[in-house]
């Protein structure tokens, strides 16, 4: 096969899309004015067409592209049902959005941890927080950006070495996130929301059409080949589309708008109604985005049969390159790199604002503006080139580690909530609960890469691994509060006396004139 036209393609497209990006870096950097706001939360002026495009290319990660399709030809049409369980993330970005909004903008917090801190009066907190969001940050951007190079290798045979794919991304994203900050990322992913659902639903009609385009005729064929008929229902092929893993997606949906990663698009909010009618749109589009997958299961059964191991997370491309022209698998690869980069660079722009506000400035508060946006800058820089470190040659451990990014989220997920709704809440039953949770889904590492991989997906309980930590770490949480002391009255006083005085509605008394009876007649 001659892959010297692949290569041409992927550069052509390559070079149109990421020079679109380097120019919206550029008049992101241009309309900065110097201050940490700026860099770190967009100036708090992101509207709801651009927070909602950012936060729709940010969505589209490899695993759109790659994972999904691949979920969904190997067990089926369960893929689509994770669509409307995911939808529920949305009334949590409301739930965990417009509080966190509204006191971002009130004490100036640029990381969900300097809020955190705030609210428990504990430093300890402050270092305990910041291990797990690391554990949880870098592991999934090195292993986003050695997809990059995983991709670009396996899609031109070799002609283009992983790390030249590798490097080639980080530099990028290197280019606009630096000098531009969060804005830079905001307006890239912005316009990758528009660009990566262009070529999803292009690559998934053109698939349809190599299969005959004929949906109904393409539904006989699967279930005319059992065990295919399975993939028609739940819980799937190899039985993966189980009530537990439901159950998780759900408590993983709504925990999900307390994940440190998205609290800078809170935080750089115009006002509440960005983030509720961005809200409203996402929930929309979950099942949507989902569909284009669990269809496209189907499709690429029929067109590229008999796909085992890690070659079925390669039916994507794989069918592209079986029918595909040059181009149209050039196109596919920047669009694919593009995902790839976006939920990456969230992930760098995360751990920056957390190491620098809650880390360096923690130790030395008298710093000015600008000084503390250098050292943003240093510490993009830095985590760039830590992520490619470990991209070159990721070690597999990784692998175990990002797998349980969920899994580690969501034991964050009572504190966070209790931070806005419970002001009973205190340091002692926040570190207590989270430290069970977090234990709990390391011990289950621990087993998953010493014992047997399947300790990742599955707990010695049957259920998976998030859900039995996230029980007793919210048990222990409850307990633990109630056995020790309150909050001082001070903080119960600056968080929710002022989100209740911030968000009262209040009765709008309207006054009439009083009509004199008419005259009798």
């Amino acid at each position: 096969m001659n892959v010297f036209p692949i290569v041409l393609w992927i550069v052509v497209f390559g070079v149109i899309w990421f020079a679109i990006y380097i120019a919206a870096g550029y008049f992101a950097y241009k309309t900065m004015k110097g201050t940490v706001d700026d860099y770190f939360v967009a100036g708090r002026n992101i509207g709801t067409i651009l927070n909602t495009l950012a936060w729709m290319g940010a969505m589209f990660s490899a695993f759109m592209f790659l994972g999904l399709f691949g979920m969904s030809y190997k067990d089926g049409m369960g893929a689509f049902v994770q669509g409307y369980i995911i939808a529920l993330m949305t009334l949590f970005y409301c739930i965990a959005g417009i509080p966190a909004w509204a006191l971002g903008k009130e004490y100036g917090y640029i990381s969900p941890i300097d809020l955190f801190v705030d609210r428990y009066e504990s430093q300890a907190l402050r270092y305990w927080l910041a291990f797990v969001t690391l554990c949880i940050c870098i592991p999934y951007m090195s292993v986003q950006i050695a997809g990059a190079g995983y991709l670009l290798t396996g899609i031109t045979q070799g002609a283009i070495p992983h790390w030249v794919g590798v490097t080639t991304a980080t530099i990028l994203m290197g280019l606009y996130m630096i000098p531009g900050g969060y804005k830079s990322v905001t307006w890239v992913d912005a316009i990758q929301g528009v660009l990566l659902i262009f070529v999803l639903w292009f690559m998934l009609l053109f698939l349809y059409l190599k299969a005959g385009g004929d949906m109904a005729q393409i539904i006989e064929q699967v279930k005319a080949s059992p065990p295919l008929d399975k993939m028609l229902t739940l819980p799937g092929v190899e039985q993966t589309f189980t009530h537990g893993l439901y159950a998780f997606l759900a408590i993983l949906a709504i925990s999900w708008g307390f994940f440190p990663q998205l609290y800078p698009r809170f935080y750089a909010a115009k006002n509440p109604q960005a983030i509720i009618l961005m809200s409203l749109i996402v929930g929309a589009a979950a099942p949507l985005i989902f569909w284009h997958a669990a269809v496209g299961g189907l499709i690429t059964r029929i067109l590229v049969p008999g796909l085992k191991g890690l070659e079925v997370d390669k039916v994507l491309p794989i069918a592209l390159g079986k029918y595909g022209s040059p181009w149209i698998i050039g196109l596919f690869s920047a669009g694919c790199l593009a995902a790839i980069l976006s939920t990456a660079t969230s992930f760098v722009m995360a751990v920056a604002a957390i190491v620098v506000k809650d880390l360096y400035q923690a130790e030395r508060r008298k710093k000015s503006q600008m000084e503390i946006i250098r050292i943003g800058r240093y510490g993009v820089f830095s985590f760039l080139v830590l992520a490619l470190l470990i991209a070159l040659k990721p070690p597999s451990l990784i692998v175990y580690i990002v797998w349980t990014t969920f899994a580690l989220g969501i034991q964050l997920a009572p504190l966070m909530f209790s931070t806005y709704y419970w002001p009973r809440a205190n340091k002692y039953g926040a570190l207590a609960g989270s430290v069970i949770g977090v234990v709990i889904v390391f011990l289950h590492l621990f087993l998953a890469v010493y014992v047997d991989p399947a300790y990742i997906n599955l707990s010695l309980w049957g259920m998976h691994p998030g859900l039995v930590a996230f029980i007793p770490n919210l048990i222990v949480f409850v307990l633990v509060t109630y056995l020790t002391p309150p909050p001082s009255r001070e903080i119960q006083e600056k968080f929710h006396g002022f989100l209740k005085r911030r968000f009262r509605f209040a009765k709008e008394t309207v006054a009439f004139k009083r009509v004199p009876p008419s005259p009798s007649l």
